[in-house]
This record gives C-alpha cells, structure tokens and sequence, in this order.
C-alpha cells in the first residue's frame, strides 16, 4: 500500500499514511477495551505504520541528490532514535498514571507533530526552489569544482562543501604563516 501510494504522489502518500497512523492511534484508545476491536486496531496500526516507509525513503532519494547513501543512513539511525524515544515516551505517560491506552494518544500527538514537520519541510522545500530557480545545486557540480556533500532530512537541505580554491587558500595561508 504504501509503495503505490508513493507511486501515485509522495507527499500525498506521507500525509496520508501519517494522518492514517494519527487516527488509528487515536481510535486504538477507544478499541483497545474490546478484544476483537483491538486486535483489528493493532493491524492497522501496523498496516498504516509501514505504510510510511516507501514514502519517507523515496522522499529522500528525491532531495538527497549525490547524498543519497548518508542519507539513507541518516534515514535508518532517525528511525531507530524514533523508536527508542517512542518506547520511552510510552514508558514516561504509563508512569506518570495516564494509563496503558496514553502510549496510543502519545503516538497520535507524534503524529500530529510529523504532520507539522512534513508541512514545514515541503514550505522550505517550496521556498528553496523558488529562491535557487537558476542556480546549480553544489552537488550536481563538476567533480573538478570541488567536493559537496548535502544532507537532507525530509526536505531541508545542509551543504557542506569542500573547494579546492578553499582548500589551496588555507594551505597557502598555513605556508606563509610558519614560513614568518
């Protein structure tokens, strides 16, 4: 489902498949009190869960450009830190006396809030193409240029770029500076 999704629009297919696992979440801490209603909610749950993968790693392919293995990367370990803080949360809200439904309601405020950072990265996503419409992105540059490497995650782009002008600027710097 979510592979097609991403096939169709990937921002469509992430919005979707976020607020598809925000309500699911929400309606878990209501269902979970009738067995047969919570075993289908925690079907959904995994169904509308996994559904966000194809599209948060096709998404980042699209941004990534010539960084696409660190971002690959970085996509892995963000989703690993998830679920270590997911668990916690759960942990914090089941100890704090709200409850073994509030680690549900708590994934559906985190989902709330992925929603608020996939707008926020389309915007800047947005903006950047409307600002950069004529220039070159310093990785698509000609290898001779120097070397660039861009990290993006979920839209928002850090360049970090190593020219050799740069580099010849700062040894040259370096020489005359032990050379007095």
């Amino acid at each position: 489902v979510g592979g097609k999704m991403a096939d169709i629009s990937v921002i469509k297919g992430l919005y979707a498949s976020i607020t598809a696992l925000g309500v699911v979440l929400a309606l878990f801490v209501v269902a979970v009190h009738n067995p047969w209603t919570a075993m289908i909610g925690l079907f959904l749950i995994g169904a509308a869960g996994s559904a966000i993968g194809p599209a948060l790693q096709t998404r980042l392919m699209d941004v990534a450009h010539g960084a696409q293995t660190l971002a690959a990367a970085l996509n892995h370990s963000a989703l690993n830190i998830a679920n270590a803080a997911g668990a916690w949360i759960g942990g914090l809200v089941i100890a704090a006396g709200y409850g073994y439904t509030a680690p549900a309601a708590s994934g559906a405020v985190l989902a709330a809030a992925g929603l608020v950072v996939l707008t926020i990265s389309v915007l800047l996503q947005r903006w950047t193409e409307r600002s950069h419409a004529g220039d070159q992105h310093p990785a698509t540059d000609d290898v001779h240029d120097g070397w660039c490497i861009s990290v993006h995650i979920l839209g928002l782009r850090l360049d970090f770029a190593l020219r050799p002008w740069t580099r010849s600027r700062w040894f040259s710097r370096r020489r005359l500076a032990s050379a007095g």
